[in-house]
């Protein structure tokens, strides 16, 4: 069989082509599964959206010394990091204050309700 120089060059870069594809698409689709954070992780990262929320003036100062009460993943939200932090120091109905990360760490949100 013969093939002309344009019919081998077109082959040439149709595997490179597939190939570059190939290689881009694996690289996506890692990116999207990152590892899951080990609870001191997030716990740190709790750590700091309170530091953040206080110089944002979100937090009243006294949040600085609250207790971490617990950090746990929540199964029934689909896999969801929460850590909670107590604070004596304000009033009894927002004591309590709650933060969410994915399992992967991103922050998601903070309230005092849980929920």
């Amino acid at each position: 069989m013969k093939y002309g120089y344009l019919t081998i060059r077109s082959m040439i870069f149709s595997f490179l082509t597939l190939f570059l594809c190939q290689y881009s698409i694996s690289a996506h689709a890692h990116e999207s599964h990152a590892h899951p954070l080990e609870k001191q992780e997030i716990i740190d990262k709790a750590n700091k959206v309170i530091e953040m929320a206080i110089d944002q003036k979100k937090l009243e100062p006294t949040w600085k010394d609250a207790k971490m009460v617990e950090a746990k993943v929540l199964e029934e939200k689909g896999g969801q990091w929460l850590v909670q932090y107590n604070n004596p120091s304000v009033n009894a109905e927002n004591k309590n204050l709650f933060i969410f990360f994915s399992l992967d760490g991103k922050y998601a949100a903070m309230n005092h309700t849980g929920k």
